[in-house]
């Protein structure tokens, strides 16, 4: 059984994923649909839980843009104009060593989709651009 960091780092990978076939576009994203859909689970009411906590992250850590969130009534959020940020693609074309590929290249090179812990990994990884950059900033 996944903890809930692994869990929240795979829906980091996967919402990563959705971001960045979107491009630059702004996204429009309901948590109690997407979380299922995009997250791959089948419990709406975990799945909206993890969705609304890792974007709400995202956000605060300047890594995507959020026009407008507003709740719905059915206890999700609604998220309007959701795109990446200038810090969010710089975090996603990061190498996390030289004979490694960035999430960027990982997530638009995959056949298909990937494994739970492929996502997971990303999404650790991501986060661990981001706080080495807070690092780094210190």
């Amino acid at each position: 059984m996944a903890t809930k960091l692994e869990s929240d780092q795979e829906a980091i990978g996967r919402i990563l994923e959705a971001l960045l076939d979107n491009g630059l576009g702004s996204a429009r994203f309901d948590s109690s649909r997407d979380g299922l859909k995009l997250l791959h689970m089948d419990d709406e009411q975990k799945a909206m839980d993890i969705f609304d906590d890792v974007l709400t992250w995202m956000a605060d850590e300047g890594l995507i843009r959020v026009a407008n969130r507003y709740p719905t009534l059915s206890s999700g959020t609604t998220w309007m104009g959701v795109q990446l940020s200038s810090k969010g693609l710089a975090a996603l074309k990061k190498k996390p060593s030289e004979n490694e590929k960035s999430v960027a290249e990982t997530l638009s090179e995959k056949d298909g989709d990937l494994a739970p812990a492929a996502y997971s990994r990303l999404g650790a990884l991501f986060g661990g651009f981001v706080g080495g950059a807070i690092q780094t900033l210190s």
